[in-house]
């Protein structure tokens, strides 16, 4: 494979959209390895930087796959395979996992993102959603969870849970029978619930909220304890709270 056709498979992979996606900085190539990502292309420009960040924050195993199947470039090389300067320079092009929407298990709660407009928000929440262990982290709109941005503030972690991206919810409002959740400032106290583990928790943006159409499939609305004269959090503020302040049973 020549350079422009390298050059061109990163730049595709960016996008999130077909069956690859781009792995940047060595902490999404970390947990990306450390979750059983399929590895397709592996490159880096600093062996010097690569060599101190094994000591410091590669286990073994993962400094020699990265330096066994890795290709070194030049800094100017590498900077034609990304627009912007990245701290570990690393890069990788993974297979997009697949997961099935019936695989998920039935006994942790499900993160439903709707229309999210920010690809840092949907990558922290799929971080979150990952440190909580939910079941899956499902995605309706334009951006792909897949994309290099939203890989990128998810630190690779798209592998820990299964994320999905579909077109409406009711593809999956009848989801192994889940209670529907919605997370709303006008729902009842998180404090004085107890929430059913084998559940979708909806949120919506911080702007909008969840739409009305969703409301009104819900089991119920639940909203997270604020002082007064604060009206709103960032999306991954509430995923965040939400799951790690909620009593599941």
């Amino acid at each position: 494979m020549d350079k422009m056709q390298i050059t061109e498979r990163f730049h595709q992979a960016r996008k999130g959209k077909e069956q690859f996606i781009l792995l940047e900085g060595i902490h999404a190539f970390k947990h990306a390895f450390k979750f059983g990502a399929v590895f397709e292309e592996i490159v880096y420009a600093d062996k010097e930087q690569m060599q101190n960040l094994q000591k410091n924050v590669l286990k073994k195993e993962i400094k020699d796959f990265l330096f066994e199947n890795g290709k070194l470039l030049e800094e100017q090389e590498f900077q034609k395979l990304i627009p912007y300067d990245i701290r570990s320079k690393v890069l990788a092009i993974v297979k997009k996992p697949k997961y099935s929407l019936e695989k998920i298990s039935e006994n942790k709660p499900v993160v439903f993102l709707e229309n999210p407009a920010n690809p840092e928000n949907i990558g922290m929440s799929v971080r979150v959603a990952a440190a909580f262990g939910a079941g899956a982290l499902i995605v309706d709109g334009r951006i792909s969870p897949f994309s290099a941005s939203v890989i990128r503030a998810s630190a690779g972690l798209v592998f820990a849970l299964p994320v999905f991206l579909i077109k409406d919810f009711s593809e999956i409002k009848n989801l192994q029978n889940r209670t529907i959740i919605v997370a709303d400032p006008e729902g009842q106290s998180i404090k004085e619930n107890i929430l059913e583990k084998k559940s979708i928790i909806i949120f919506g943006t911080e702007r909008e909220g969840v739409s009305e159409n969703l409301k009104n499939l819900s089991d119920k609305m639940i909203k997270l304890d604020m002082q007064s004269g604060v009206s709103s959090l960032n999306l991954a503020t509430s995923v965040s709270a939400f799951l790690f302040s909620g009593s599941f049973k």
